[in-house]
């Protein structure tokens, strides 16, 4: 059965990108980031449709749906083209409903998987924030995400004449 966030994805990419390109310059350089369900939703595509986006933030969230897939894609892949931060709050472990939901573990245990994969074109890097819950993990983590997504970028302006 479909994952309720296909349409989302699809409305993305085939709808929203290609309208926004025709009225703003656009590099086709993209970027999902995504905390909490929607933290579900950024791991989600990173493998519902490879390609379409090429750096990801995926915070506080890892759904079992996403971890079926990682797996499903490395069977019949042995790279991955993507810069990939995930982040979570250590002390989610400490709420129940955080706990139940398996926020931290199933968090960790995607970048672990991706790790082990040894993917040649992954960059990624995995940020647990001990002293954060889910909420106060936020401004942390896209700070930290952001200047890891886009070092590459960072560097290249440093370069540039003043």
């Amino acid at each position: 059965p479909p994952v309720k966030g296909d349409k989302f994805l699809d409305f993305l990419v085939d709808e929203l990108r290609p309208t926004l390109a025709e009225r703003y310059r656009m590099s086709g350089d993209h970027a999902l980031m995504g905390h909490s369900s929607g933290g579900y939703f950024t791991g989600y595509a990173l493998f519902a449709r490879p390609g379409e986006f090429s750096r990801f933030l995926i915070g506080s969230g890892t759904h079992p749906e996403t971890l079926k897939l990682e797996a499903q894609f490395a069977e019949s892949h042995d790279d991955l083209r993507a810069r990939v931060f995930i982040g979570a709050g250590g002390d989610e472990v400490n709420n129940f409903s955080m706990s139940a939901s398996r926020i931290v573990s199933r968090t960790v245990f995607l970048a672990e998987n991706l790790r082990m994969r040894k993917y040649p074109s992954l960059a990624l890097k995995c940020q647990l924030y001990t002293d954060r819950d889910h909420f106060t993990v936020i401004p942390s983590m896209f700070a930290d995400g952001l200047q890891y997504l886009y070092a590459d970028e960072a560097q290249k302006l440093s370069q540039l004449p003043m």
